[in-house]
This record gives structure tokens, C-alpha cells and sequence, in this order.
């Protein structure tokens, strides 16, 4: 589906951030020179392009084009549900997810095929995230919004109950929980590896997550936890978005990542951390006594 960019002053004039008349619409597009095209259709007038509206304007038109196609996809489900029977649903949806994937490398195809293979509620959880990323992905579309900024602005929405999700991903999903920079990782996941590394789980073994390949990463961490040793996960990541230039997206990780990788590193290096956090246990119980391991050789 196409997304509309052009908009008639009556269209606009019901939405957050714009006068509540088509002559005040009109005067604050002329004052603030918003970009317009003339209406060819009947009653003529200015059209005004999507970008040149406000913010909160392109929100509420995205919220507004999201909800709809959510709904107009949910009703095409149930009535399929209803018509065909659940081998025969099944079948489409694997049509579906084959045709969508058509242009993707090889190494998709055969992450669709493990992912068959997975228990039913981890294909539940990953397809939930598969709706929310559509979501989104559109509200960046319908909303002309830059990829942070719109993503954002999208779990605000969301987290406001404004985008109605169907029923089940709310009950497969805590969306009230959902952060921003998980969602960007989420998106980033399924185009790098299908629907596959959205399954809960997957890719997690030990040494492979994306903390463990980047050496930088672990060592901006370490660099934390020996300033501070009793940081909390979450502003380390605050700590990590903040430093992170364009292009590292890597650098956006969720506070639950980092509290994971933290526990494994601590359990592995007690000792380091022990000096980190209490010198005066570390040199009474973990460094070597020299003086008594001596004492009695000639």
C-alpha cells in the first residue's frame, strides 16, 4: 500500500498540532511556508505535503494509517481461520512468509526451515515481534520520520494504547515494558537473519552474542564496572547510546543483555571483581599469604 503525502486542509484540521479550521490551517502553512501542490479535484485549494507538517500531526496520520491496516489484516485472518481449516491456514501462512522472503539470501530460506522445528510458543513469541516490527516499520513509512526518531516516537504510541495491536501479541508480548532501542534491535535481527533470530533463545550460546565478538564493547563495560562498581545495567546502556556515533548500532543493546552478560562475567572472574568492589577482602582472602608459604624453607 502506497502511503498518502499530500493532504487537503479539511483533511488535517480534526488532528493534533494544527488549527481547528481550514482558514487557520491555511493561514499557518502560508506563515510558515509548508511545501503545497494545488488540488486537481473538485473544490480545488492546496495540498500540502506530509513532510511539511508537525509532528505530532504525522504521528496521529501514522497511528491512524497503523491501526488500520492492523485491523483490515485481522479481520482477513479471522475470516480465514474461519474458512479454511488450520492445515490449509498453515500452508498460506508459509506462502506468505516464502514470498516475502523471495529476494533474501539462502541463509533465510534455512533459517525458515529451523524454525518450523522450534516449539510452538517460541515461533508465537517471534512471530508477535514480527507484527510489531510491521507495525512500525509502516508508522516510519505513513509518518516521514527519520529511523530513530520515528521508532521513538512509536513505542510512545505504543505504550499509550494509541497503536491497537491484535489481542494476542499483547498477551504473548509485556508491550508495556518494550524499549526503543529493543525494538531497533529487533528489526535489525530478523533483516540480518529472518525470522529465526527472533525466536527466543536463538543465537544465545555462549561466546557468539554481540557483546562477546566486540572486544570494544567488553572493554567500554569492564572500564564501567571498575569506575563504578556497582552500576546498574541499564546505565551502562544509557552510558553506551550516548557514545555511540553513527553507524554502530551495535552500541544500542537492552539492559537485560547487559545484566546477563555481567552475571556469566563476574562468575568467571571473582577475583577481579572482588578487588574492584572490596580491596581489603581481596588481598585478606584471594592474594597468596607470601610470608606463611615460605616460612619453612631453608
Amino acid at each position: 500500500m502506497i502511503a498518502k503525502e499530500w493532504f487537503l486542509a479539511s483533511e488535517v484540521i480534526a488532528l493534533p498540532g494544527v488549527p481547528k479550521t481550514v482558514q487557520g490551517v491555511n493561514y499557518v502553512a502560508k506563515k510558515a511556508g509548508w511545501k503545497f501542490r494545488q488540488h486537481q479535484g473538485r473544490g480545488g485549494g492546496r495540498e500540502y505535503h506530509i513532510s511539511a507538517l508537525p509532528s505530532e500531526t504525522r504521528a496521529a496520520i501514522a497511528t491512524k494509517a497503523v491501526n488500520e491496516t492492523i485491523s483490515a489484516n485481522e479481520q482477513k485472518r479471522e475470516e480465514t481461520r474461519q474458512e479454511t481449516s488450520i492445515q490449509a491456514y498453515a500452508d498460506r501462512l508459509q506462502s506468505e512468509v516464502r514470498d516475502r522472503l523471495a529476494a533474501v539470501h539462502k541463509a533465510k530460506e534455512e533459517s525458515l526451515k529451523q524454525f518450523h522445528k522450534l516449539p510452538e510458543w517460541r515461533q508465537r513469541r517471534a512471530e508477535a515481534k514480527i507484527e510489531i516490527i510491521k507495525a512500525c516499520c509502516q508508522f516510519l513509512k505513513n509518518g516521514n520520520h527519520t529511523r530513530i526518531h520515528g521508532i521513538e516516537l512509536f513505542t510512545t504510541q505504543l505504550h499509550k494504547g494509541e497503536i491497537t495491536l491484535p489481542e494476542w501479541v499483547g498477551i504473548t508480548l509485556k508491550i508495556s515494558t518494550l524499549h526503543q532501542t529493543t525494538i531497533r534491535a529487533w528489526i535489525r535481527i530478523e533483516a540480518d537473519q529472518g525470522i529465526l533470530g527472533l525466536a527466543d533463545h536463538f543465537g544465545t550460546r555462549r561466546g557468539t552474542g554481540i557483546i562477546d565478538s566486540d572486544p570494544r564493547l567488553q572493554g567500554m563495560i569492564i572500564g564501567l564496572l571498575e569506575k563504578y562498581p556497582h552500576i546498574k545495567p541499564i546505565r551502562i546502556n544509557e552510558y553506551l547510546i550516548a557514545q555511540k556515533e553513527p553507524g554502530q548500532d551495535h552500541l544500542s543493546l537492552c539492559a537485560r543483555s547487559i545484566d546477563r552478560w555481567l552475571k556469566r562475567w563476574i562468575s568467571e572472574h571473582q577475583a577481579e571483581y572482588t578487588q574492584m568492589t572490596n580491596p581489603d577482602k581481596f588481598k585478606n582472602e584471594c592474594m597468596v599469604a607470601a610470608g606463611d608459604a615460605d616460612e619453612k624453607i631453608t
